[in-house]
């Protein structure tokens, strides 16, 4: 890590506003891509952030749904009839009820320019053996962020299992620990 005595080291975790908009159908969305992350890499340096991250550009803008399309295992399907979305429950719901109807009215709790993080999600439900299946596209992540970078600190980021785990049911495995 950078560190000085004089200095605290300031990173970025998360998604950023994308910059220009990605089509990930577009014919040069390849190229495109690595425009975005060049870019805003070079704005985070900007602006004095001393480790820098790809903006999530490389995982569609949206931080929890990227891992979708890399595990084996998992069928989507929508929640089931009469349960409150991870929106209405807890605590902090009753002590900040003022943004949580303003999270509630919107569909989300996270900001969303561009609309890059979705509005509903599904409940994926383990109906097979889990096996990580998206080492193709962490290794364009790796890549694009080495190129961009140019050498200087930097990190990839990747959503916690525990914020996964509220989207997830098992059909599969016999216990929780299997």
């Amino acid at each position: 890590m950078l560190g000085s005595p004089m200095n605290i080291t300031t990173p970025h975790v998360g998604s950023l506003p994308a910059l220009v908009g990605l089509d990930e159908k577009a014919p040069d969305y390849a190229q495109k891509l690595a425009g975005a992350v060049d870019a805003v890499v070079k704005k985070q340096r900007q602006i004095g952030i001393d480790v820098v991250n790809e903006g999530e550009y490389t995982k569609g803008g949206d931080w929890l749904s990227f891992v979708e399309s890399r595990f084996s295992g998992f069928e989507a399907r929508p929640a089931p009839s009469g349960e409150k979305p991870l929106l209405a429950q807890g605590k902090d719901r009753e002590d900040f009820a003022a943004f949580y109807q303003y999270a509630s009215e919107r569909g989300t709790l996270f900001y969303t320019p561009g609309g890059q993080i979705k509005q509903t999600r599904p409940i994926w439900v383990c109906n097979g053996p889990i096996a990580y299946t998206g080492q193709a596209e962490l290794q364009r992540e790796i890549a694009l962020m080495k190129e961009a970078a140019a050498g200087t600190e930097a990190f990839l980021t990747s959503t916690a299992p525990a914020s996964l785990e509220v989207y997830r049911r098992n059909e599969h495995y016999g216990s929780e620990e299997a």
